[in-house]
C-alpha cells in the first residue's frame, strides 16, 4: 500500500474545485419536482413531526410512533424544515451535502492509496455515475451512511500507514465515530460491513492477531455512545414493542427474511450494479482483473477487491432487497477504477491499456442492456405512463447510446483519455436532460401534491382523511398536512372509516372509484378533486356505520 505523500499547497486546490463542481451537479434544480413516494415524502414528513411534537428521540409518521430507522438524518432535515421552512429543496438538501462529501472522502482516499491524479479521475466518476448522482439528489439517507463509512474506512487506511502507535490508536479512534455517526443514520451496518472486510483483509495478510491488538478498545464505547445509545434510551422508553420493530423486524428480518415486500433472486444486484454503476459499470470488470492479478502482492488491491466482493455478497444473501442498499460498494468500486485508468494513461501500463479496450465493448453491451430495460419494464409495469414520457426518453436516449459508443470506439482506437472523456461528457449531457426535461415530464404524471394541496385548501378543524389502498403514498399525509387513516380498498372497511361525525375525505384510485365506490356511495360522497389515477371524494349525509 502506497503511503500518504505530502500534499502541496497549489495541490490541495483541485479536490476542492472538484467538490465544488460536485456540488453545482447535485444542487441543480435541487427543489423542482415533489417528493417521491414512498421514500422521500415519509422521511421529511418524519423530520417535520420532530419540530411538530418538540420530540427529537421517538419518530413519529402519521401520528404513530416510527421505529424504522434511527433518526441522524431526519434530525438534520428538521433543523434545515425548521430554520428555512419544509420544502422539497430543505427536505433534499442534505443529500446534496453529502453527496459532494463523499466526492471528497473519495478523492481523499484514492490519494492515500495512490495519487491525486487517481483521486481526480475517482472524484470525476463518482460525480458522473447514474445512482450516486440520484441519490445524492433524493430525501433518503443511503448516501450520509456512505459517506460516514467511507470516513471510518479512509481513517483505518490512515492508520495503516501511521508511523507510530499513537498516531495509528488516534485514526482507529476516529474510525469508531464515523461507524458510530453511520450506525445513527441507517443502522449496524455501518460498522458490521467495513469489519467484515477488515477482518479478512488482516486475516489474508497474516495480520490479524497484530491489528486486534493494536485497536483501541475504548473504541467500541465511542461507538456505542455515538450510534448505540439512541437503540438504548427508545428500548428504555417503548421496551418490546420498540425491540420488536427496530431490532427484530427491521434489522434481523430485513436480512434473513423478507419485509415490505421487497424479496429478490440471487443476482438481484448484478443488473442493479450494472445499471446504477452506468456508464462506469463497463470498466468494473476490467478494474477486477487489474486488482486481482495486484492482490498478492499489492495490499490496496486486497482492500478494494474484499470491500466489494463481500459487500455484493453480503447484500444478495439478504432476504430483503432495493436497489440503493449496495450504494457502500460504489465509491470503492470507483477507487478501483480510477487506479486502472491511471495505471493505463499515466504510467504506461500495457496490462491495465489492454484491459480498457476490452472495457469498451462492455460498454456497448451495458447500454444496451439499460436502453432495453428500461423500454421492457416501462411498457410492462406503466404501459400508459410510458407511453407519455416516450419522446422525453428517446431524447435521453441519443447521447447515451451515442456517447458510449463514441468512447467504445475511443477505446478500440487506445485513445483511452479521451474515452475517459467522452463518458464523463456523456453523462454531463444525459443527466441534464434527465434533470431538465424527463423529471418536469414525470412531474406531470405524478398526481398527489396537486392533489393534497387542493384538499388542504378545503380542510377544516376536525375533518378527517381516509385513503383507500393507497397506504405507499406518504407525500399524501406531508402535502396535506393530516393525519390520514389508512384502509383497504373494500366497501365494508371504507365505510366503517369514514362514517361518523364531522366531514371526511376519501382518497382512492380512480379505477377503484369507477369499479364500486361510484354506486357504492353515490348520494352521499361527492368528488373535490382528481389528479390523474387518483380521486378524493368528501362526505355529504350521514353515513350508516354498519356494512350494507
Amino acid at each position: 500500500m502506497a503511503s500518504a505523500l505530502t500534499v502541496r499547497p497549489q495541490e490541495r486546490a483541485a479536490p476542492l474545485l472538484l467538490a465544488a463542481a460536485a456540488l453545482v451537479v447535485f444542487t441543480v434544480a435541487l427543489g423542482r419536482g415533489s417528493l417521491w413516494d414512498q421514500d422521500e415524502a415519509k422521511y421529511t414528513e418524519v423530520a417535520r413531526a420532530i419540530v411538530q411534537r418538540g420530540d427529537p428521540i421517538t419518530l413519529y409518521s402519521n401520528g404513530e410512533p416510527w421505529f424504522v430507522h434511527p433518526p441522524l438524518y431526519m434530525w438534520l432535515v428538521a433543523a434545515t424544515g425548521a430554520l428555512f421552512g419544509f420544502t422539497e429543496f430543505t427536505a433534499r438538501i442534505w443529500s446534496a451535502l453529502f453527496g459532494t462529501a463523499g466526492v471528497l472522502v473519495t478523492v481523499l482516499l484514492a490519494r492515500r492509496l495512490y495519487d491525486l491524479r487517481t483521486g481526480l479521475l475517482a472524484g470525476l466518476i463518482l460525480t458522473t455515475m447514474l445512482e450516486y448522482f440520484l441519490l445524492a439528489r433524493m430525501a433518503v439517507f443511503d448516501v450520509p451512511l456512505v459517506v460516514f463509512m467511507l470516513l471510518a474506512l479512509y481513517m483505518v487506511v490512515a492508520a495503516e500507514q501511521a508511523t507510530s502507535g499513537p498516531d495509528r490508536r488516534r485514526a482507529y479512534r476516529w474510525a469508531f465515530v464515523w461507524a458510530g455517526l453511520g450506525t445513527l443514520t441507517k443502522g449496524p451496518i455501518a460498522l458490521l460491513l467495513p469489519a467484515m472486510v477488515l477482518v479478512v483483509w488482516w486475516l489474508l495478510q497474516g495480520r490479524l492477531r497484530e491489528r486486534l491488538q493494536a485497536l483501541p478498545w475504548e473504541g467500541l464505547v465511542i461507538y456505542g455512545l455515538i450510534g448505540l445509545s439512541w437503540y438504548g434510551i427508545e428500548a428504555a422508553l417503548h421496551g418490546r414493542a420498540f425491540l420488536r420493530t427496530a431490532v427484530g423486524y427491521y434489522l434481523f428480518t430485513r436480512f434473513f427474511g423478507v419485509v415490505e415486500n421487497q424479496p429478490g433472486p440471487w443476482y438481484y444486484y448484478l443488473p442493479v450494479l450494472a445499471a446504477g454503476a452506468f456508464p462506469w459499470s463497463a470498466l468494473l470488470p476490467s478494474a477486477c482483473v487489474y486488482h486481482w492479478r495486484r492482490a498478492r502482492r499489492h495490499g490496496d488491491s486486497l482492500l478494494l477487491l474484499l470491500w466489494m466482493g463481500i459487500g455484493l455478497l453480503f447484500y444478495s444473501a439478504a432476504g430483503t432487497k432495493l436497489p440503493n442498499y449496495i450504494l457502500p460498494i460504489l465509491p470503492v468500486a470507483v477507487v478501483a477504477i480510477a487506479r486502472l485508468g491511471t495505471a493505463a494513461l499515466w504510467e504506461g501500463d500495457s496490462r491495465a491499456a489492454a484491459l480498457l479496450r476490452w472495457s469498451g465493448a462492455v460498454l456497448l453491451a451495458v447500454t444496451g442492456f439499460l436502453v432495453l430495460a428500461v423500454a421492457e419494464l416501462g411498457a410492462r409495469q406503466a404501459p400508459g405512463h410510458y407511453a407519455s414520457l416516450r419522446p422525453q426518453l428517446r431524447l435521453l436516449a441519443l447521447p447515451v447510446a451515442g456517447g458510449a459508443t463514441v468512447a467504445a470506439g475511443l477505446m478500440a482506437w487506445r485513445r483511452h483519455a479521451l474515452a475517459l472523456a467522452a463518458l464523463a461528457a456523456t453523462m454531463v449531457a444525459s443527466l441534464g436532460i434527465l434533470v431538465f426535461v424527463v423529471l418536469p415530464a414525470v412531474e406531470l404524471l405524478k398526481p398527489m401534491k396537486p392533489l393534497a394541496l387542493a384538499l388542504r385548501a378545503q380542510l377544516r378543524p376536525g375533518d378527517r382523511i381516509v385513503g383507500a389502498g393507497l397506504s405507499d403514498r406518504a407525500s399524501l399525509v406531508f402535502y396535506s398536512g393530516r393525519r390520514v387513516q389508512w384502509v383497504a380498498p373494500r366497501e365494508a372497511e371504507v365505510r366503517r372509516a369514514i362514517c361518523g361525525p364531522g366531514r371526511a375525505y376519501l382518497v382512492l384510485a380512480r379505477d377503484e372509484y369507477d369499479r364500486w365506490a361510484r354506486r357504492a356511495f353515490a348520494g352521499a360522497l361527492v368528488p373535490v378533486a382528481s389528479r390523474g389515477d387518483v380521486v378524493a371524494l368528501r362526505t355529504l349525509l350521514p353515513l350508516r356505520c354498519a356494512s350494507p
